[in-house]
């Protein structure tokens, strides 16, 4: 499983590297909307080389709910 994210690095005053990443969410599918607004947008494999811009297309079409029934939610 892997989630999309973004990530950057920039030089900080003072010399220090700074680096920083975020999580990308979308619509929640059934089973997370239960529990919350929005979920991760999780990668399947073979998404993987258009979100690492390996192959050329438009990566925003990965960002979508995990279809219905690929994850088990367990609330505590």
């Amino acid at each position: 499983m892997a989630f999309a994210a973004i990530w950057d690095a920039w030089d900080a005053p003072g010399g220090g590297e700074v680096r920083s990443l975020a999580t990308v969410t979308t619509e929640p599918n059934a089973e997370v909307a239960a529990v919350h607004h929005r979920m991760p947008a999780i990668l399947e494999p073979e998404d993987w080389p258009l979100w690492l811009e390996e192959i050329e297309g438009d990566a925003s079409a990965l960002l979508r709910p995990l279809p219905a029934g690929r994850l088990r939610v367990e609330q505590l």
